[in-house]
């Protein structure tokens, strides 16, 4: 699990639009400049964050002081039961993934 590389997603059913951090609990390589990274989310959120496929969801990380958001569409179906987004690496990417800074499990 990688619990050291929390972002915070926008949950996907808003009353009030709120953003939550959730661990990475996978890092997948899908490709040579892609990735997909599923998310555990918390019992007491699951409501919040009942989807459908290839609806997006925004991601929020803080990157050298200043707050990155990026829209990125759900690659999992419901069934599947995770919440997974794909992510293709982009070249000056500010966003941890964009930029190749995929996390792992040494702290």
């Amino acid at each position: 699990m990688y619990s050291n590389f929390h972002l915070f997603l926008l949950q996907t059913k808003p009353m009030r639009p709120k953003f939550h951090a959730l661990v990475v609990s996978d890092v997948r390589k899908e490709t040579a400049d892609s990735v997909s990274i599923a998310f555990t989310v918390p019992e007491e959120l699951k409501l919040n964050y009942q989807f459908k496929a290839g609806q997006y969801l925004t991601l929020r990380a803080e990157v050298n002081g200043e707050d990155i958001r990026r829209s990125y569409s759900i690659c999992s179906a419901e069934q599947d039961g995770e919440l997974r987004v794909a992510i293709k690496k982009v070249e000056n990417g500010q966003f941890p993934v964009q930029s190749g800074s995929i996390p792992n499990s040494s702290g």
